[in-house]
């Protein structure tokens, strides 16, 4: 005879995915060590492959992809080689730039510029003499080359184009290495909100847990959900162009998901032990609820539509959304 319940697929699949949270809540309990260990392991491993997506992470996203500016940088990329990005100033502290220890220096720094990867139309006051390349006194003049809208210099590559010496320095600008100075302080910003923001959620949850071990289980599994995220935005930054700007998303959802989870499984466990069940049996209990489960689909269902977002940064957003989504899970 076929019930009502084995006819509907929505209740078996609540079914199914209880029976699989259960066992999963029964497995953790008997091999609480080796789940431990293995989610240190992975932690490490993440944050290790999530370090590299700093620097594959791409600064703008700003323009819209239908907008006719966003075309006609485009079209100057693919047929120009992209416009002026990086920009060299060339300072001579002893005479002018006319001089023969500014002109070694100047042709040195163009042939450098010249050869980097991804710039093109390299051009300086000394092969020119342009004068708007030259500064009125004499003492400045600019090496130019172009490069397309989405290249950025790395810090190695902006090191190796600078040079001083006790008659000639020669510094490096332009918007390719500002996207790499842009990338350095979201780094920075990063760190710095961290160390201020972790202290105050720990104090707030110690509060209102009463328990120290219980305050930290939320940020346990925020550093998960936030060093799993940064992996992933590494993959797929190895893929396709994603805006820095997903860090921060990545880290705000990170801990806000795992803060709001954590307490949902907490306030389950301590709900089971109130009823008289032994850890044991209060882990898996509390993981399979109909309150976990039903919370953990709809913040699992709700961002995928982000990246379909026509504009570039929304769907950077969209990413990391759904990037952080499994990871949190499985924190």
């Amino acid at each position: 005879m076929t019930t009502a319940s084995s006819r509907d697929p929505a209740l078996w699949g609540n079914g199914l995915e209880r029976r699989m949270t259960g066992s999963i809540g029964s497995f953790v309990v008997r091999r609480a060590r080796l789940v431990l260990v293995t989610a240190v392991l992975a932690v490490v491993g993440l944050g290790v492959l999530g370090l590299g997506a700093f620097g594959k992470l791409q600064t703008g996203s700003f323009q819209d992809p239908g907008a006719q500016s966003t075309t006609a940088q485009t079209l100057t990329d693919q047929r120009f080689g992209g416009s002026v990005g990086v920009v060299l100033l060339v300072h001579a502290e002893a005479g002018t730039v006319d001089g023969t220890p500014a002109r070694a220096a100047g042709a040195e720094a163009a042939r450098r510029l010249a050869a980097m990867p991804g710039v093109s139309n390299v051009a300086s006051y000394w092969q020119t003499r342009n004068p708007g390349l030259r500064s009125k006194d004499g003492k400045y003049a600019l090496i130019l080359g172009s490069t397309e809208s989405d290249r950025n210099l790395s810090s190695s590559e902006l090191a190796s184009l600078r040079s001083d010496s006790s008659q000639v320095e020669v510094t490096a600008g332009g918007s390719a290495a500002i996207g790499n100075d842009i990338l350095t302080q979201v780094g920075k910003s990063l760190r710095s909100a961290e160390m201020i923001a972790v202290p105050i959620i720990l104090a707030l949850l110690v509060f209102a847990f009463g328990s120290v071990v219980a305050a930290l289980l939320p940020l346990a599994i925020g550093a998960i959900a936030i060093l799993g995220t940064f992996a992933e935005l590494d993959l797929l930054g190895s893929v396709t162009n994603v805006a820095i700007y997903a860090i921060n998303l990545t880290t705000a959802l990170g801990l806000a998901l795992a803060i709001d989870y954590a307490l949902l499984m907490i306030s389950r466990y301590r709900e089971e032990l109130g009823r008289g069940q032994e850890p044991a049996q209060a882990v898996p209990r509390a993981v399979h609820s109909h309150t976990v489960l039903g919370t953990a689909r709809r913040a699992g269902h709700a961002p995928p539509g982000a990246p379909r977002d026509p504009g570039a940064r929304r769907a950077d957003a969209g990413r990391a959304a759904v990037a952080a989504r499994p990871v949190r899970h499985a924190g």
